[in-house]
C-alpha cells in the first residue's frame, strides 16, 4: 500500500509505502504529516498486487487546518 499526499507546487511526499496484509473487516489507521507550511489538497492512495484484484476498500481521509 502507498499514500501520497499532492501539493498545488505538483510535487507529492510519499507517507507511507508499506507491504501489508490488511485483515478482512478490521479498519487500518494511518496518520500522516504534511510538509511544513504547506497545506496538501490530495491523498493518493494505492492499494496493489495480485491478490488485491476484485477486492474492494472503503477509504475515509479528515483533515484540519
Amino acid at each position: 500500500m502507498q499514500v501520497h499526499l499532492k501539493y498545488n507546487d505538483n510535487t507529492a511526499d510519499t507517507i507511507y509505502n508499506q507491504v501489508i496484509e490488511l485483515p478482512e473487516r478490521q479498519a487500518f489507521a494511518l496518520t500522516g504529516v504534511p510538509r511544513a507550511n504547506a497545506n496538501p489538497y490530495q491523498v493518493n492512495l494505492q492499494v496493489g498486487g495480485i491478490p488485491v484484484i476484485g477486492n474492494s476498500y472503503r477509504i475515509s481521509v479528515s483533515g484540519c487546518s
